[in-house]
């Protein structure tokens, strides 16, 4: 062989023992961090808009008892969406809804107890603070409040409501 074919094949041989150090590498970077590729193809969790419903006497002025109007939340997708959306409506104002107008007539310390949906009614059951003080007219809001919330959905028809499992002379000033 020549001295020219001597130093190409050199050259080649260099070449691949290089790419299977690197391959070979590589394979045991991966073996021993797992967590390296796991991070690389985790995709993000997907968020779902859901709306929660607020007095906002600049948006509607008719009828400050009843007439609620909606505020948009995004949240993490889940198969429990309306749970989700009455426990949005429930953590009250963030800054950018009361300085676009809106009030609140749901008292803080509020709780959801649960929310089942059945034939196109949807059943929510309050802890007995979401019925506590107010006028006749904050009551009208507090349950339109919840019913517009769970209205947003399709597949509520109608809503039921009732504290800590009471449906009779509840929401009452």
């Amino acid at each position: 062989k020549s001295m020219n074919q001597k130093v190409f094949t050199n050259i080649i041989l260099i070449i691949l023992i290089v790419v299977l150090v690197g391959v070979a590498g590589y394979f045991v970077l991966v073996k021993k961090s797992p967590e390296v590729v796991q991070k690389t193809t985790t995709l993000p969790p997907e968020n779902i808009s859901v709306k929660v419903y607020f007095l906002n006497s600049r948006m509607k002025p008719i009828n400050l008892c009843n007439e609620v109007v909606a505020a948009a939340r995004v949240i993490p997708k889940t198969e429990k969406v309306a749970t989700a959306a009455i426990n949005e409506l429930l953590k009250g104002l963030t800054s950018e809804e009361r300085s676009a107008g809106y009030t609140n007539d749901i008292p803080a310390g509020s709780k959801l107890n649960s929310v089942t949906i059945v034939d196109g009614e949807a059943r929510a059951d309050f802890n007995a603070t979401t019925e506590s003080g107010g006028g006749s007219c904050s009551m009208a809001v507090r349950t339109a409040q919840i019913r517009e919330t769970l209205l947003q959905f399709p597949i509520v028809k109608t809503v039921k409501l009732s504290i800590d499992g009471r449906t009779e002379d509840i929401f009452q000033p």
